[in-house]
């Protein structure tokens, strides 16, 4: 846990992303597969292993994750408990339509029955704690393993960069080794001569 100073920044910016989109109608299309806390994940390990000075460790990259899946889950389940608030009336006034258009009568008990559970189901505090402890575990599952397969792909690259950056290594051009009958010329293996005409 070496680089504590990154995980802000990667879980903030992947999580209110991955609830941005998740909420937005027609990209929350992606939420029947999983798309954007996959991908949430992916980018949360990729903006540590980005950012991080020391080695980025698979713990590291689950504890993001979660965060970013949290985060996500969260804004996702407030925007959602929004949009049914406001389109709660309209539903309750279509299901109720619904019945008396199919030409049966509802018998008042089973009227009762009917409102009593769309006042259950309205209630806000039911709704968002269940919605939000579902969403909130979806998203922290999916973004944790998006993030610890980040982890895996791209710490190996960036490790490699970090160690360039402190090493001060640089990437010189092959060189060029003398070959006997050449006459000091370029060898034929690196650098091919055409054939004279």
């Amino acid at each position: 846990m070496e680089n504590r100073e990154h995980y802000l920044k990667s879980f903030l910016i992947a999580g209110l992303l991955m609830g941005a989109l998740s909420s937005i109608p027609g990209f929350n299309l992606g939420n029947c597969c999983c798309l954007w806390q996959w991908l949430g994940g992916l980018l949360s390990g990729w903006i540590l292993c980005r950012s991080a000075k020391k080695p980025v460790q698979m713990g590291e990259g689950a504890l993001v994750g979660l965060f970013s899946g949290l985060i996500g889950g969260m804004l996702f389940s407030l925007m959602s408990a929004m949009s049914f608030y406001m389109g709660a009336g309209d539903w309750n006034a279509t299901m109720t339509e619904a019945f008396h258009s199919s030409g049966s009568e509802i018998p008042p008990e089973i009227q009762e029955v009917i409102e009593q559970a769309m006042q259950w189901i309205s209630h806000p505090g039911l709704l968002l704690s269940i919605g939000m402890f579902f969403f909130l575990l979806v998203f922290a599952i999916m973004s944790m393993i998006g993030s610890l397969i980040s982890v895996a792909i791209f710490e190996p690259r960036f490790a490699l960069k970090r160690m360039r950056q402190e090493m001060k290594l640089k990437v010189n051009a092959p060189e060029q080794f003398p070959v006997p009958g050449l006459m000091n010329r370029e060898s034929d293996l690196i650098f091919p001569r055409k054939k004279e005409e």
